[in-house]
């Protein structure tokens, strides 16, 4: 099931605007040489065919270089794992809170 047409492009309209607010922010507070925007938009929907997970996304990212959206990437990748050993959600939470390690099998 592939989403609609109409609604992906509405939803990429507004992303994009949303894109433009956040670069603004950066030139309003006179931070374009030190500021970046890395932004991103997507929707996983199983495809028409073979039900195979299909990905849309928009992406917009404002960096000096390849170097500096490196970082920016493995901060991120580290927010995210702080985030998922933080989740009370999830067992091996509670696992490492009673002092009894990880679920996983390694």
């Amino acid at each position: 099931m592939s989403i609609p047409k109409e609604i992906r492009d509405e939803l990429y309209e507004e992303f994009t605007g949303l894109v433009a607010q956040m670069n603004g922010l950066i030139i309003k507070h006179g931070l374009e040489d030190y500021g970046f925007v890395v932004a991103a938009i997507g929707v996983v929907s199983p495809s028409d065919e073979d039900d195979e997970p299909e990905m849309d996304l928009a992406f917009s990212v404002n960096v000096n270089d390849e170097e500096e959206l490196d970082e920016i990437v493995g901060f991120i990748i580290e927010g995210y794992q702080h985030q998922q050993r933080n989740d009370t959600s999830s067992v091996d939470y509670w696992l490492r809170r009673m002092g009894g390690g990880s679920s996983d099998s390694n």
